[in-house]
């Protein structure tokens, strides 16, 4: 969320932090008549530790080792969680089928094909252009 020169709050929703991939979300404005709501703070309130961390970890200024960063993906956190999920996203890049762990990163997360010994059918399926 981010408060416009206009005053209003503009709001994003990606329905997922992949937005590049599957292309929908929004951008909701906010129009608030702060003199009838008295609940709207004049300024924001700082970021909290976990708040930094997730701030940190989307933005790609914060590095945390995939053990981490799978144990904040597994977290109560649902915020946290996502953006361990983004920075760990970010670090697929470089994973190949030869990778070590590659079959088994972490609960959940596999590479396709590449559990099964056919590379390239893991790589058809991570490509977005074919």
């Amino acid at each position: 969320m981010a408060a416009g020169k206009d005053g209003a709050f503009y709001v994003n929703d990606w329905v997922f932090s992949s937005y590049p991939i599957h292309k929908r979300g929004r951008l909701w404005k906010l129009e608030i008549d702060r003199t009838a709501a008295t609940w709207v703070q004049p300024t924001p309130e700082p970021l909290n530790d976990a708040a930094r961390l997730a701030k940190g970890l989307r933005d790609g200024t914060v590095a945390r080792s995939e053990p981490e960063l799978f144990e904040l993906a597994k977290g109560g956190d649902a915020y946290l969680s996502d953006a361990a999920l983004t920075a760990l996203a970010r670090q697929s890049g470089a994973w190949t089928a030869e990778s070590p762990g590659a079959a088994g990163r972490g609960p959940g997360v596999g590479l396709g094909g590449a559990a099964s010994g056919r590379p390239e059918r893991w790589e058809m399926g991570a490509r977005s252009d074919r």
